[in-house]
C-alpha cells in the first residue's frame, strides 16, 4: 500500500481535500461515508472521584483511606481510573517512524504557537489522520480528536477534525468543526463539504 503521509486533512496535500467518492449527497443524503455505528464523538465521563461508599464504616466524616484517593495532578491514573476524555486525549498509537516533518510545511507553520513537544505530538496525529482518511476514516477521526484535545484553538486541527468526521458520516459534528475552523482561519476551501453536511441534516 502506498504511503500517503502528506495527504489527508486540510494542509496535508489531500488532493481536493474531500473523502473518496466526493461525499456528494443524492436525494438529500450523502452517497457514501455513512456511519455504521454511531459517531466517533468522545463521550463525557465522571471525574474519577472516590465513591462515597468507600469511606470506612464507623468513621463518619473522615477522609478516604490513602488507597481510595483519586490520583493527584501530575500522577498518571491507573488504567481502571481512565476516563473516556483521557482516552480521546491519548489517541491511537502512532508508529515510531511517523514524524512531524511528514506534515506539510505550511500546516506545520500553523502549529508554531504551540510548545515544541506539543506541536510535534499534534502534528504526528494529524499525519496519521491524513494517512488513514480514506483507508480507515474511524481511526483517522480518533487521531484528529486526539489532536483536537491538545490544540482545539488551532484552526488547522479543527479542519482536520471536520474532514474526518465528514468522512465518517458524522454530519453535525463535521459541520460544527468546519464552522469553528472558518471562524479561526477565514478559509472557505471546505465550503462544499459544509454544504453537503447541511443538506444531509435536512
Amino acid at each position: 500500500m502506498a504511503d500517503h503521509r502528506n495527504s489527508g486533512p486540510q494542509g496535508r496535500k489531500p488532493g481536493n481535500g474531500r473523502p473518496t467518492g466526493g461525499g456528494k449527497p443524492s436525494n438529500g443524503r450523502p452517497s457514501s461515508g455513512k456511519p455504521t455505528g454511531g459517531g466517533g464523538k468522545p463521550t463525557s465521563a465522571g471525574r474519577g472521584r472516590p465513591d462515597s461508599g468507600s469511606r470506612p464504616s464507623g468513621r463518619s466524616g473522615s477522609a478516604p483511606r490513602r488507597g481510595d484517593r483519586p490520583d493527584r495532578a501530575g500522577r498518571p491514573p491507573t488504567s481502571g481510573d481512565r476516563t473516556d476524555a483521557q482516552k480521546v486525549y491519548d489517541g491511537p498509537a502512532i508508529p515510531d517512524d511517523v514524524s512531524a516533518k511528514d506534515l506539510d510545511k505550511f500546516a506545520r507553520q500553523e502549529l508554531q504557537g504551540l510548545p515544541d513537544k506539543l506541536a510535534e505530538k499534534v502534528a504526528r496525529h494529524l499525519v496519521m489522520a491524513g494517512v488513514l482518511l480514506h483507508e480507515d476514516p474511524e481511526l483517522a477521526h480518533k487521531h484528529a480528536l486526539a489532536a483536537r484535545a491538545r490544540a482545539m484553538r488551532v484552526g488547522l486541527v479543527r479542519e482536520a477534525t471536520g474532514e474526518t468526521a465528514y468522512a465518517c458520516g458524522n454530519w453535525a459534528e463535521a459541520l460544527a468543526e468546519f464552522r469553528a475552523a472558518k471562524r479561526m482561519t477565514g478559509r472557505h476551501s471546505y465550503a462544499p463539504m459544509m454544504a453537503d453536511a447541511e443538506r444531509a441534516l435536512k
